[in-house]
């Protein structure tokens, strides 16, 4: 469906690769200026949350969006580990209950702010798009391999395959926690 679109995307090796792996044209601009590059038509699409597009009003520029969920931007705490040492084992129990509660309710946060923005960019004329499961599995099939070279490339094998065998359990853990 990409074919000889031009889609923005970071200047991002990882992400340009998914794109063209899906028969785009990555098209790398400035965050800054992607409103009136939508506009002015210098690229035809563009990878951005719901929330930026809600914020944005990216809706008065562009009219459908896919929900494909190719990106999740966690929110990570790190410590130093000179200052780590420094804390004693109470402080240390409390700063990581305290990760793990701003966890949840950032998870919490970032979907009502996703379905709220889901809400007014429909409101606004935008078209969503859910694909079904086997859209997302062939969308993966394409690009994934393209993404995992470069990833292995500036990673290392082991690294992707370790990072492949968590998700492999994280989403078997989901899917048991689900039944």
């Amino acid at each position: 469906d990409m074919k000889g679109l031009k889609i923005r995307t970071m200047e991002n090796p990882a992400h340009m690769k998914m794109v063209e792996a899906l028969g785009g044209a990555p098209t790398p601009i400035a965050f800054g200026e992607l409103y009136m590059a939508l506009q002015q038509g210098v690229v035809d699409g563009c990878e951005l949350p719901v929330t930026l597009i809600n914020n944005g009003k990216y809706y008065e520029v562009q009219k459908h969006v896919i929900l494909n969920g190719h990106l999740y931007n966690p929110l990570i705490m790190f410590v130093n580990d000179k200052v780590w040492e420094k804390l004693s084992q109470d402080q240390k129990a409390a700063l990581y209950e305290g990760a793990q509660l701003f966890n949840i309710a950032q998870r919490a946060i970032s979907e009502r702010q996703v379905q709220s923005g889901l809400l007014n960019v429909q409101k606004n004329g935008m078209t969503v798009y859910v694909p079904t499961a086997a859209e997302l599995n062939e969308f993966r099939s394409a690009a994934q391999p393209a993404v995992l070279d470069y990833v292995k490339e500036q990673a290392g094998e082991q690294w992707v395959n370790e990072a492949l065998e968590a998700v492999a359990a994280a989403e078997a853990k989901m899917a048991e926690m689900l039944k």
